[in-house]
């Protein structure tokens, strides 16, 4: 009977198929370590131009506010500019108005003087009525109450002339209260950071403007008067002169 060496057979078997294994592994552990040299080198590369990024963004960051902060700069004179200049035509406002608040006291002046001349004038001739009794007397006091009304009339016309020229500084404030609210507004657009500083001075204007059309009204209502009176003394010399 032939002997079978079956154990060495089984050991060469698992040592060729071991060592098949083997070579498979070192294969894909060379394949593995060249994937990872790979890798390496590729996020080396990324790590590089990432820091080449992060220090580009840094230099333009620096010269974005190099280049900023002559414009801050030039920002600055314009607004410190623009307040001088509003506050010097503020100020001018407030004279104008001031004198305006002055004149307008002065018709206020006369318009009592003229009451006053007025009730005079009334006393006078009642006086002439009662005391009628000589004919050269009457034609005195007719030829002074004639005089009087005369420079009454004159005084007329000059503070009617007054209340002309107050109404036309009026309608100038005007006119020039609204250049300077265009001449805001336009510069206000070109810069939103002044925003604040338009409303102030706006409201200012507003104010301003409000007063200016009260104290039109009220030298429109002295015109009134002064013009019923006016008609009033042309009567009283019509009467007089008959």
């Amino acid at each position: 009977m032939e002997k079978i060496d079956f154990p060495l057979k089984s050991s060469q078997f698992l040592f060729a198929s071991f060592k098949s294994n083997f070579s498979c592994f070192l294969e894909k552990f060379s394949n593995l370590k060249t994937n990872f040299q790979i890798i390496s080198k590729e996020n080396e590369t990324l790590t590089k131009e990432l820091e080449r990024k992060i220090e580009e963004n840094f230099n333009l960051k620096q010269n974005f506010f190099q280049e900023l902060e002559p414009i801050q700069s030039q920002e600055n004179q314009l607004q410190q500019s623009l307040n001088l200049k509003l506050e010097r035509k503020l100020r001018k406002k407030e004279k104008t108005i001031q004198k305006n608040l002055i004149l307008t006291k002065r018709i206020q002046l006369s318009q009592l003087f003229l009451i006053e001349f007025q009730q005079k004038l009334q006393n006078l001739k009642e006086s002439k009525k009662q005391s009628n009794l000589k004919w050269n007397e009457s034609q005195k006091k007719a030829n002074i109450q004639k005089n009087l009304f005369e420079i009454l009339v004159k005084n007329c016309e000059l503070i009617q002339n007054k209340i002309q020229d107050l109404k036309n500084l009026e309608i100038q404030t005007k006119k020039n209260v609204k250049i300077l609210k265009n001449q805001i507004l336009n510069l206000l657009e070109k810069n939103s950071i002044q925003q604040s500083i338009f409303l102030f001075f706006k409201n200012q204007i507003e104010s301003k403007k409000y007063q200016n059309q009260r104290y039109f009204e009220e030298n429109q209502k002295l015109k009134q008067i002064l013009e019923n009176n006016l008609n009033k003394q042309k009567e009283l010399k019509l009467k007089l002169n008959l």
